[in-house]
Parts: C-alpha cells; sequence; structure tokens
C-alpha cells in the first residue's frame, strides 16, 4: 500500500513538471493577449485604412543579443541579465538592447586598471566611484551630484584579474528602467 503511494505521489509530480514544461516552452511573445468583451460586438467595424493598418501595426519588441564584456562600447544599451546574487560574485552574461527600447544600464564610460597585483574589491569600487563620477557629467551633461540619474559599474573579479582581466565599465541605470540614450541628456 505504502508503494502504491509513492507511485501516486511520483505520478503527479511528473505531471506537474511536464505542465510546468509545456507552460514555459511557450515564449512571451507567442501568447496572444485575451481580447476585451465589446459591447458592440455585433456591430462590424470598417476595415482600416493602410495608413491605419501601419499605425497599429506593432512592431515587434527588439531582441536582446549576448556580448561579451570586451564587446562593450560608450553607449551600450544593456537589460538586467548580467545581475548575479551577490555582492563581488561573477557576471554570468550581459546582454546588449537597443537603446530605443526599455533598458536597465547604459555604458558611458570604459576603461582598465595598470596594477600587476589584485588591489582587493574594495580598493576597486573607490577608484571605480571617483572614475565613474569624474566620466558622468562628459557622457550625460550634468555633474552626477545634481542628476537623477544613478552610477553602477563592472569591475573585475579577484579570479579573472589572475586570468588577466583589468577592464571595468560605468554604468548609469534610473529608478525606472531607461527609454532612450542618456547621452547628452542633462538629467
Amino acid at each position: 500500500m505504502r508503494a502504491l503511494g509513492w507511485v501516486l505521489v511520483g505520478a503527479a509530480v511528473t505531471l506537474l513538471v511536464g505542465v510546468g514544461a509545456y507552460l514555459l516552452a511557450v515564449l512571451p511573445g507567442q501568447r496572444q493577449p485575451l481580447a476585451a468583451p465589446s459591447p458592440t460586438a455585433a456591430q462590424p467595424t470598417p476595415a482600416p485604412t493602410s495608413q491605419a493598418a501601419a499605425a497599429l501595426a506593432v512592431s515587434p519588441e527588439p531582441a536582446a543579443r549576448s556580448v561579451t564584456f570586451s564587446e562593450l562600447e560608450l553607449g551600450t544599451c544593456l537589460t538586467d541579465a548580467h545581475r548575479t546574487e551577490g555582492e563581488g560574485a561573477a557576471i554570468d552574461r550581459l546582454e546588449a538592447i537597443d537603446c530605443a527600447a526599455a533598458h536597465f544600464e547604459e555604458v558611458i564610460h570604459l576603461g582598465a586598471f595598470d596594477d600587476a597585483d589584485y588591489p582587493g574589491r574594495e580598493a576597486l569600487v573607490d577608484r571605480l566611484d571617483d572614475a565613474c563620477v569624474e566620466a558622468f557629467p562628459g557622457y550625460v551633461g550634468v555633474p552626477y551630484a545634481s542628476s537623477a540619474l544613478l552610477l553602477d559599474y563592472l569591475l573585475p573579479t579577484q579570479t579573472s584579474w589572475i586570468a588577466g582581466d583589468r577592464g571595468y565599465a560605468c554604468l548609469v541605470y534610473g529608478e525606472e528602467p531607461l527609454v532612450g540614450s542618456v547621452r547628452g541628456i542633462a538629467r
């Protein structure tokens, strides 16, 4: 009797995993929005003109693309896909996206440390605070202290430093996702 119970539990878990996998396989872009009920559903709607049809056409969501740190350039806009758990954790991936689309950060400065030995995360963060604040007005158009935007950065971990990584990137982000480049916006 006890074995039958475990078999039933196993079958239920398998079914739930299968349903979950199916639901995850349906990409958000493939889902159709639910149509709102229309009070005048019985009345036919006129066919839109070609100009109106063009205005109603939904443009596809811009695709994010995986990039390496060495592919970053000034003005590269990033999704939040590079976020990792824990302070000092290595970045698992970066995803760039067209700045016209909603994005989370934009690269405003790139540089490299010239130390031979790893100086420690705190020392690198202190130096990046200075470098990023200094680069901010040249890219955004106002001093950091008077801006509504915030700074973040990408820096080498001790492990990547040992492998020769010295590059860093200063990033700007806002309280809400950004739309459009922050270059010269003076905000």
